[in-house]
């Protein structure tokens, strides 16, 4: 694996620097998506888990912090 990454490393330096651009705007767009996809997964669970009653809500600050803990 770690060969095959390095052999993408060095085509990527290869690259003319408008493709470097390119490239870097496709895997931030790409990045950024599957970020939003994770937010809204644990959006789902966290709905679900409301639904069967596992979660539970504090009122103030200092309750939520010993939720976390």
């Amino acid at each position: 694996m770690q060969t095959k990454f390095n052999e993408v490393v060095d085509m990527v330096y290869s690259l003319p620097q408008n493709e470097k651009i390119e490239l870097c705007e496709l895997l931030e767009k790409n990045i950024i998506e599957s970020r939003r996809e994770e937010i809204y997964n644990d959006f789902l669970e966290a709905k679900e888990d409301h639904k069967k009653g596992v979660l539970k809500s504090g009122n103030s600050i200092e309750e939520i912090k010993k939720l976390l803990k």
